[in-house]
């Protein structure tokens, strides 16, 4: 890679960057037993060489490169100095392939040469020093010099050109904190290369790159081989003072977003500031919706969009704003990188029928993990006449298994029920990414990952490693969610980032007795470095410093959901700030003077159609606002002289007692993602007991089935009778889209069918479960 050290701003650094490559491409063509292949993934050159008279084709490239520098009337190592990332894991892997050795570290196999030269680490180590000292190649950065398991090599190429160059670690260290500080202090790296796809959140990588500088570490901030058009990797560079950004040549668009976006950044920070605006009253998580994203290699990642509802002109007029994250994903990883997740594997405790049917089309691919047996085509699939084991087997072929539908569902199953209707107003990083991490370790501990108790060790590495829901479900949500909450508080992700990462050295200073000396970036590192010297002092290690003072891995804004337990009191979360507005509260006031007067004491059976069809109407309102409104189960209660309504607005439930001209809530609550509202839980709320109504029962007693599935208020839903009869209540509750596809798809078990998968009736779904 080129390294531009001599270009005034980022404009002249691409246009550099260009020039040189077009140079190398000229210089490749014209020489004898070299050819350009084309342009490779990371927008640079793919090239042929032969080593010639060099003792590797690298070592000859590296020449080349050199050689277009001063062609191109640029002064080497000053204006333009050169990079590698000999990426040496994957040649040791390679050795060990070749040679039937799994166990050996230190050999590497270079197959590129036709020779397939096998070079121990002494031997690399003598290439870099020669290509340094004999050749004056000005190489500034070796990343990756040895494989992550070669120690040895990394402390011996430390000692011998760590005065000279950067000596990066990335699949070394997969931006663990943890790791990271332990390379240091082993002696093995100067600087780091931080990926966030390799930790699984924004804040996680924060506390990498504090631990990073904490160390006196350089930093460098990366990509990745495969990556969508997102900027996510110039604004953690930006916020973080990072030495370098590592983005690609000087093609393909995927890479130069990310270089202009840096531009940008810089350009908007040198305009005079302007007033920071006033923080939203509210602001309502209205959607997370996840598709699959195409990246620049054809293999997809996760595209998450968070939707936000904020105050409008008027308080009935709220606005909706859109945000979006989409991680990439990388050809070689560290063993200890966070998962992204395909299709090629799933989770037994997800198609536990399945797994118990097929044992013997299915192989385990590692704990609670399965995936088809080598060779096994889709006919033999098909005789099984399991739909479910064909669908897994279809996404299991898509994209050679690299397809993640399944991260795309766990958006949608998981992340998206915990997070709408939240306001994340005054949400920081911290609490995105916590609850993120919550919800990771939930899903770990529901599929028998983790029993209890789970010591602190195992609760860090499940939520590090991000295996059950996947990193790249988890990461793109973080960073649209992220980007919506810098939006409304009018700051630019890259300004969120920093002041998270300076809020965290203010508690981490504080806790240590430090004073941070002015307000610049420089005072708050030094202030982290002065922290990390008293710990070291000490004996005590920075990460775990970082992690105490932050908690990011205790509980943070989600609970779980609490297990049924006999005689066990209701376990709540305390309602935000609530969005409810004026016109919103009259609706329901005059659905609730309709059902008293078709359902309260004395109340007229004629009646009883006209407030059905109020509370239809209700429901299309304020479904826009809250996602899901309903009468909890659609059941209501008579007490004496009172009716109890309990109202679930996408999981805050409000329960209201109903009189004659009087209408009052007796509590109002947000409940834990997953709980079933019972009878019994809504009369301890109240603090009265009532005689249930079921308004299902009711709606099926004035509405025939034939007049409720051709209602032109649900367009398409006329094929519902075709599989099964349901009701009208069930399905407005839910979009329509979404009822009628699933109700359409022909089912046996017709309460399942919103669900799609009576798995995931069984294990998550409050809806399907109380059906």
């Amino acid at each position: 890679m080129f390294l531009i050290l001599g270009a005034v701003d980022s404009q002249e650094a691409q246009e550099m960057t260009v020039r040189l490559q077009t140079r190398l491409k000229e210089i490749l063509e014209k020489a004898e037993g070299c050819r350009v292949m084309g342009i490779g993934l990371e927008g640079g050159l793919a090239p042929y060489v032969s080593r010639a008279d060099y003792e590797l084709p690298e070592l000859r490239l590296w020449a080349m490169m050199k050689q277009a520098i001063g062609d191109c009337g640029y002064r080497p190592g000053e204006d333009v100095a050169i990079a590698l990332d000999p990426a040496l894991s994957e040649l040791e892997i390679a050795y060990r392939e070749e040679f039937d050795i799994p166990d050996s570290v230190g050999m590497y196999l270079f197959w590129r040469d036709h020779a397939k030269k096998v070079l121990d680490r002494d031997a690399v180590l003598d290439i870099y020093r020669q290509a340094i000292e004999e050749h004056d190649i000005p190489i500034l950065s070796i990343e990756d010099g040895f494989s992550e398991h070669d120690f040895e090599g990394w402390r011996k190429l430390l000692d011998a050109l760590g005065d000279r160059v950067l000596v990066i670690g990335d699949d070394l260290v997969t931006t663990n904190d943890r790791t990271i500080e332990w390379a240091a202090g082993e002696g093995l790296i100067n600087s780091v290369l931080v990926k966030a796809n390799q930790i699984g959140t924004l804040y996680e990588t924060i506390l990498a790159v504090l631990v990073t500088l904490g160390k006196s570490l350089d930093l460098v901030v990366s990509h990745r081989s495969k990556s969508p058009n997102d900027d996510m990797e110039a604004h953690i560079a930006l916020a973080v003072n990072a030495l370098g950004l590592k983005c690609g040549g000087g093609a393909n668009t995927e890479r130069l977003v990310k270089y202009q976006s840096v531009a940008v950044q810089m350009e908007q920070a040198g305009e005079a500031p302007e007033l920071e605006p006033e923080a939203p009253s509210f602001a309502i998580v209205d959607s997370v919706r996840a598709r699959e994203e195409p990246t620049n290699a054809g293999i997809p990642t996760v595209g998450a969009d968070v939707i936000l509802n904020m105050p409008g002109a008027t308080e009935d007029r709220p606005v909706a704003l859109s945000f979006h994250g989409a991680t990439p994903l990388g050809t070689s990883s560290g063993t200890g990188e966070a998962v992204h997740l395909v299709d090629r594997t799933f989770e037994a405790a997800e198609y536990v029928e399945v797994a118990e049917r097929h044992g013997d089309l299915l192989e385990e691919a590692g704990p609670g993990l399965y995936r088809f047996t080598a060779g096994l085509g889709r006919e033999r699939v098909e005789q099984t006449g399991d739909v479910d084991l064909l669908e897994l087997f279809d996404r299991a072929e898509r994209y050679g298994g690299k397809g993640c539908l399944q991260a795309v569902d766990n958006v949608q199953q998981f992340l998206a029920p915990a997070l709408e209707g939240r306001d994340v107003a005054n949400w920081s990083l911290q609490d995105i990414d916590q609850a993120l991490l919550e919800l990771e370790l939930d899903t770990a501990v529901r599929r028998g990952k983790l029993t209890h108790p789970v010591s602190e060790e195992d609760r860090v590495r499940i939520m590090q490693r991000k295996q059950n829901l996947g990193m790249n479900a988890i990461l793109s949500v973080s960073l649209a969610l992220a980007r919506g909450v810098a939006a409304i508080r009018g700051r630019t992700l890259y300004e969120f980032l920093r002041e998270e990462a300076l809020r965290i050295i203010e508690r981490l200073a504080a806790a240590h007795g430090v004073q941070i000396a002015g307000s610049l970036f420089d005072d708050y590192l030094r202030a982290l470095r002065e922290v990390n010297d008293r710990l070291e002092a000490r004996d005590e290690p920075l990460f775990q410093a970082l992690r105490e003072v932050t908690g990011i891995y205790t509980h943070g804004k989600l609970e779980s959901a609490p297990q049924p337990e006999t005689g066990r009191a209701l376990k709540v979360i305390p309602l935000d700030r609530e969005p409810i507005s004026r016109s919103d509260l009259e609706l329901i006031e005059t659905l609730n003077r309709s059902l008293w007067k078709a359902f309260g004491p004395g109340g007229e059976a004629k009646t009883q159609k006209d407030a059905l069809r109020t509370y239809l109407e209700t429901m299309t309102v304020l479904r826009r606002r809250f996602r899901m409104f309903e009468i909890a189960n659609h059941r209501i209660f008579t007490a004496d002289d009172a009716l109890i309504v309990p109202y679930d607005a996408h999981g805050r439930l409000s329960i209201y007692v109903v009189r004659e001209g009087e209408s009052r809530i007796a509590t109002s609550l947000r409940l834990p993602h997953g709980t079933l509202v019972t009878d019994a839980m809504v009369a301890e709320l109240a603090g009265i007991e009532g005689e249930a109504i079921d308004l299902d029962s009711s709606a099926e007693s004035t509405t025939s089935t034939s007049t409720r599935c051709r209602s032109s208020r649900w367009p398409g839903c006329a094929t519902w009778p075709a599989c099964c009869s349901g009701s009208i209540l069930r399905a407005a509750a839910r979009r329509p889209p979404t009822c009628c596809a699933s109700w359409s798809r022909g089912c046996a078990a017709p309460h399942t069918a919103a669900c799609r998968a009576p798995r995931t009736c069984r294990t998550r779904s409050p809806a399907c479960a109380r059906n």
